[in-house]
C-alpha cells in the first residue's frame, strides 16, 4: 500500500478520535492555514491536531524530526479534500522532508517557510485548488470551466528543489514555479508546462530559448509565464492555444 494511502486512512482515523481546541502552540500554522480564505462552497468538516503516535510513525518513515501536524478536511460538493501542515522548528528541516515526501508519496506538496503543506484528494482541480489558494500558482492556469468535458485533469506535477535548480542553471534565469497539468482526452495525452520567470526580460528569453530549440511544441506567454503545450495531437494543442485567445 502506498504511503499516501496509508497516511490518508491514519489521518482519516485520528479525526474521529481526538481533536484538541488549544491551537496556541501552532502560532505559525495558524497563520497560514486556511481560515477567511475558505471558499464559499467549502465546508470544513474537521480540524485536527494529530497526536503523538502519529507523529512517531511520520518521523519513522521520513526519518525526520516534524514538530507536530495539523490537518484539515474538507467537503466541496460531495468530493474530500485534506490539508495536511506538518510544523518544523527550522526552514532547512522542512526542505530535507519535502524532498523525501516528493519521492515517498503520491500527494501534492508544496513547502512555507518551516511548514510543510500535503494535499490529498481524488480530484486534482481541488488539489489544484488547494495550491492557489496559498499563492502558490497564478490565475491563469487553466481551470476546470476553461477545458472540454471530455478533457480529464489525470495528474499535476510541482517541479522543486533539485530539479527546478538544474533548469534554472540550464537557462540561466531565475524561476518562481514550475507547474505542469497532464490532461487525458480519450487516450491521448496533453501536457500543459507553466514556467513562472522572477523577470519580465527572463521570461522573455526564455520564451525565445524555448521556441527556438522545441519547435515541436507550442508556447505561450501571459506576463512573466511561460506555457509549454505538448500533445502528438494537434488538435489538442489547439484546443489548449484557444483557451488563451
Amino acid at each position: 500500500m502506498k504511503l499516501n494511502i496509508i497516511f490518508f486512512i491514519l489521518f482519516i482515523q485520528i479525526t474521529f478520535v481526538y481533536s484538541d481546541d488549544n491551537t496556541s502552540l501552532f502560532k505559525d500554522v495558524n497563520e497560514i492555514k486556511l481560515q477567511s480564505n475558505i471558499p464559499m462552497n467549502w465546508k470544513l468538516k474537521k480540524e485536527v491536531i494529530v497526536i503523538d503516535d502519529i507523529i512517531t510513525k511520520f518521523n519513522t518513515i521520513y526519518k525526520t524530526e516534524v514538530e507536530n501536524i495539523v490537518n484539515q478536511i474538507f467537503t466541496v460538493s460531495g468530493q474530500t479534500v485534506q490539508i495536511n501542515y506538518c510544523l518544523f522548528t527550522n526552514k532547512s528541516l522542512a526542505e530535507i522532508c519535502l524532498l523525501k515526501m516528493n519521492s515517498l508519496s503520491g500527494n501534492i506538496i508544496i513547502q512555507k517557510n518551516n511548514i510543510i503543506i500535503e494535499t490529498i484528494s481524488k480530484t486534482n482541480f481541488l488539489n489544484q485548488k488547494v495550491l492557489k489558494l496559498f499563492g502558490f500558482i497564478d490565475n491563469f492556469i487553466v481551470q476546470q470551466s476553461q477545458i472540454p468535458k471530455d478533457w480529464e485533469l489525470w495528474r499535476i506535477i510541482i517541479v522543486q528543489s533539485t530539479e527546478k535548480t538544474l533548469f534554472e542553471e540550464k537557462f540561466g534565469i531565475k524561476v518562481e514555479y514550475i507547474y505542469n497539468q497532464i490532461f487525458n482526452v480519450d487516450n491521448k495525452f496533453i501536457r500543459l508546462n507553466y514556467i513562472a520567470t522572477m523577470k519580465k526580460n527572463e521570461g522573455i528569453k526564455l520564451y525565445n530559448n524555448l521556441k527556438k530549440n522545441f519547435s515541436m511544441n507550442e508556447f505561450l506567454k501571459v506576463e512573466n509565464t511561460i506555457i509549454e503545450i505538448i500533445s502528438e495531437d494537434k488538435s489538442l494543442k489547439n484546443v489548449a492555444v484557444s483557451i488563451y485567445h
